[in-house]
């Protein structure tokens, strides 16, 4: 399943807070896209769902702080996805590889 559908993430974590930053390596199966009237295209919205915002244990406040999550971009990727649509929970699957043209990959940068 991993090397068929895995999304290979390096997620950041920053507070703004206390200034630490720490990184996190995950393999996960799914993407959030994160649909909303500025979206016109799916590599946008992939771009918004990598970045969220959490509630962590900061070593140098001694308390739970607000972190910032972004991962800049999947760092490896399965040769498939799964799309499900959110309407009629119809499951589709596709390639990557329109995704990760030279077009929409410069987009996941930003």
């Amino acid at each position: 399943m991993q090397r068929l559908f895995g999304v290979g993430l390096r997620t950041r974590f920053t507070c703004a807070e206390s200034g630490e930053a720490e990184g996190e390596d995950a393999t996960v199966f799914e993407l959030k896209c994160n649909i909303t009237s500025d979206v016109n295209l799916l590599s946008e919205g992939l771009r918004l769902g990598l970045v969220s915002d959490r509630e962590k244990n900061s070593a140098a406040l001694g308390r739970l702080a607000l972190f910032q999550a972004r991962a800049p971009a999947p760092g490896s990727v399965g040769p498939f996805f799964a799309c499900m649509h959110a309407r009629s929970g119809m499951l589709c699957l596709g390639m990557w590889l329109p995704l990760l043209s030279t077009r929409t990959s410069s987009a996941f940068a930003g």
